[in-house]
C-alpha cells in the first residue's frame, strides 16, 4: 500500500468495478492517452476487476482510492526495467478528479516507494506529446527529457510522439525529497514544511533583502494571499547542497514567477536556503525595437 495526503494506492478488490466503472473505465476522457478501450458495460466490467485482481496479484499495480470518499478513482503502478531503475506503469484518474492535484501526489508516491523499498536511482516517466497535463507533471517534479518515439495507437491506427522522461535518484537523500518539499510550499502546508528544516535553519529572500528564521519563513509562505502551484523545471546536486529552479504561478495563472534557490542539506534537513526571484514576462520595448533574440520555447 502507498499512501498520499489525500489518496491510497492498494490492490483491487472485487467490489472496486462499480466504481472504477463509474469513474474510469467508462470514460472516453480517461482513455484518450491509454492503450485500453472504453469499458461498455457493467457485465464487461465485472470481467474487467477479475482480470485486473489476477494482473496486480503478480505485479506492483494498484488501484488508486480518494480517502476523502472511499472511491476507486483510478489507478497507478511501477516496474522496473533494470537494476535500480523503475518505471511508472500507467497513471489514470477518472475526469472528476483530474485537476486536484492527485497525479502529482501519486508519481511523486511512487517514486518514494521506490527509493524506500528497492534503492531505486532512476525514476522513468512516459507521456504521449499531446498529454499536456501528463508532461506538465513530469517537468512539475523535476524530470528531464531523454527521448521521443514515435508511435501507432492500437486502437484507431493513428500516430503520436511518446515522450520519455528521466529522474537522476542517485546522491538524492532519502530522508530529504525535494520534490515533496516544493509540493508542501506550493500548498501552503505549514505543518509539512516544518518537517523538512533543522530548528536553526534560516532562508534568506535576496531580492528583498529578507532573512528568515524557520518560523518566520513559513508565516512569510503560507499566509502569501492566494492559491499557488508550480513546477521544478531544474535540480542539481553537489556535496550537500541541491540546487532548484522552480516555476510557481498563481492557480489562475496572472501572476508567474521563476524561483532559484541553493538549499545547503545537513543530516537529511534543510539547513539553509538562499533564494532568488524574478518576475515572468516579455523583454522590455528598447530590447524589442532592437529585433535581437528569440523566444526559448
Amino acid at each position: 500500500m502507498i499512501e498520499t495526503d489525500d489518496l491510497i494506492l492498494d490492490k483491487a478488490v472485487f467490489d472496486d468495478w462499480k466504481g472504477m466503472y463509474r469513474n474510469v473505465w467508462s470514460q472516453q476522457e480517461s482513455a484518450r492517452y491509454m492503450a485500453w478501450k472504453v469499458t461498455e458495460s457493467e457485465s464487461d466490467a465485472r470481467i474487467r476487476i477479475r482480470k485486473t485482481i489476477d494482473f496486480q496479484k503478480n505485479h506492483d499495480t494498484y488501484v488508486v482510492y480518494e480517502k476523502k470518499s472511499g472511491e476507486p478513482v483510478g489507478f497507478a503502478g511501477v516496474e522496473e526495467l533494470a537494476p535500480r531503475i523503475f518505471q511508472e506503469a500507467g497513471i489514470c484518474l477518472g475526469p472528476k478528479y483530474v485537476g486536484k492535484g492527485f497525479g502529482k501526489q501519486i508519481l511523486a508516491g511512487l517514486i518514494a516507494y521506490c527509493q524506500r523499498e528497492f534503492g531505486a536511482e532512476e525514476f522513468i516517466f512516459s507521456a504521449r506529446e499531446e498529454n499536456a497535463a501528463a508532461n506538465g507533471l513530469a517537468r512539475s517534479l523535476g524530470f528531464k527529457r531523454i527521448s521521443s518515439e514515435a508511435k501507432v495507437d492500437g486502437r484507431d491506427g493513428h500516430g503520436y510522439n511518446l515522450v520519455r522522461y528521466g529522474l537522476n535518484l542517485k546522491g538524492m537523500d532519502k530522508g530529504m525529497n525535494i520534490q515533496n518539499y516544493w509540493h508542501a510550499l506550493l500548498g501552503q502546508q505549514a505543518d509539512e514544511i516544518k518537517k523538512f528544516f533543522h530548528e536553526d535553519a534560516y532562508v534568506n529572500w535576496h531580492n528583498t533583502n529578507e532573512h528568515f528564521t524557520v518560523g518566520e519563513f513559513i508565516r512569510a509562505n503560507c499566509e502569501y494571499p492566494g492559491a499557488w502551484d508550480g513546477e521544478i523545471e531544474r535540480i542539481e546536486k553537489t556535496g550537500d547542497l541541491i540546487i532548484t529552479v522552480t516555476h510557481v504561478y498563481s492557480s489562475d495563472k496572472k501572476l508567474s514567477f521563476h524561483a532559484t534557490s541553493f538549499i545547503g542539506i545537513k543530516d537529511e534537513k534543510i539547513m539553509s536556503v538562499d533564494e532568488y526571484w524574478g518576475d515572468d514576462g516579455i523583454a522590455p520595448q528598447w530590447r524589442r525595437d532592437k529585433h535581437i533574440g528569440t523566444g526559448i520555447q
